[in-house]
């Protein structure tokens, strides 16, 4: 009893097979007496049979995963009788495949105070073993740190808002490369990116729509957004004519856009917006309205009118140069029939000139006697 040759069997009996790929194994039997009748060849659960001395197993592309890493095949075969069997012959599945990482312990999300101290450990599976690992800020795509092993470990200590968000960990081997990924969120109150140091004025024309963005960072996301005019404690957010919403960019930044339709005069004043997400106090910031000045719009009136006038000086210019170039080529044409004239005129008289002299040396053509 032995196998058929096939891509990838060595003398040790292993079958090397990348994991996802259809492929084929065969074992036959020789010699004996009688022959094999009835072969069969059972990888796992998979199971071929043949009618002869030779049994062909078929494995389709899902089926050769990396669970079937180390799975061993037998080939066993019988003759016509069904007393007599061969001495079983069997070889082993090596099954390659990309990295499987996984953070250990598992958690899809970690929730912190400021001022603590986490440990980031991810590991990696796969057939050959990882050589790289990589752990990544994924906010920053900074690179947090990096081993040549099958195991990670990195500790940030005294944790901070900005240590929010998502951190890969990322294997590779000869078969490629995959990850996974931990979020860290980092309990902090709601700040602005950029603070100005005075109250934001916010410039707006009367009929108009007036729009505020502000850029905040803090965790967990808002669960509170009120806006409301200085001189009044009402909430401003069930009117239709004003919204508030918060959008995530990037965790643990977000956009808070403040929009005001329709403005009327008395929408021209102080506002101040809350912005809350349970920790601490939220925050708040101010910002008034102004009309924009008509002067801006006279502004704009002059620079146009400045501009058309600078277009008409231009297409002034431009009809002159033309019609210079016009004249000159008109000139130049004169010139030219002005020349041949003269040069026509100067062959002709020098003609006349000609016949003269001829007439001078052959004398009267009848003399007179004497």
């Amino acid at each position: 009893m032995k196998e058929r040759t096939f891509q990838g069997v060595s003398a040790s009996h292993i079958v090397t097979l990348p994991e996802g790929r259809a492929s084929q194994a065969a074992c036959r039997v020789d010699g004996g007496h009688p022959h094999a009748h009835d072969t069969t060849l059972q990888c796992g659960q998979l199971v071929a049979h043949g009618d002869d001395d030779i049994a062909v197993l078929a494995v389709s592309a899902d089926q050769l995963t990396k669970d079937m890493d180390g799975t061993v095949c037998r080939c066993t075969a019988q003759d016509k009788s069904g007393c007599n069997s061969n001495i079983e012959t069997t070889f082993t599945l090596d099954v390659t495949y990309a990295p499987v990482v996984t953070f250990d312990p598992d958690p899809t999300h970690s929730m912190l105070n400021k001022g603590e101290a986490v440990n980031l450990t991810c590991s990696a599976q796969g057939n050959p073993t990882p050589t790289l690992l990589v752990l990544t800020r994924e906010r920053t795509k900074e690179v947090l740190t990096t081993t040549q092993s099958a195991q990670l470990s990195f500790t940030i200590r005294d944790v901070d808002c900005l240590d929010s968000g998502v951190y890969r960990c990322t294997g590779q081997n000869s078969q490629g490369q995959a990850g996974d990924e931990l979020r860290l969120g980092v309990r902090c109150p709601q700040q602005l990116v950029n603070f100005p140091n005075s109250t934001l004025q916010v410039a707006a024309a009367l009929g108009e729509p007036a729009q505020i963005f502000l850029e905040v960072f803090g965790y967990p996301e808002p669960i509170t957004l009120t806006l409301r005019r200085q001189e009044d404690s009402t909430g401003l957010r069930l009117s239709p004519r004003y919204t508030v919403e918060y959008s995530t960019t990037v965790s643990p930044f977000g956009l808070v856009n403040v929009t005001i339709f329709n403005l009327a005069e008395t929408d021209f004043t102080l506002y101040t917006l809350i912005v809350d997400n349970g920790v601490e106090k939220g925050l708040i910031y101010n910002f008034s309205l102004v009309k924009e000045s008509s002067g801006g719009q006279r502004s704009v009136n002059s620079a146009a009118i400045v501009i058309g006038v600078i277009a008409v000086v231009i297409i002034v210019a431009l009809i002159a140069f033309i019609l210079f170039l016009v004249r000159q080529h008109r000139n130049q044409h004169a010139t030219e029939l002005s020349g041949e004239l003269a040069t026509v005129q100067a062959e002709s008289e020098q003609y006349d000139t000609i016949n003269d002299v001829a007439a001078d040396i052959a004398g009267p053509s009848n003399p007179s006697s004497p």
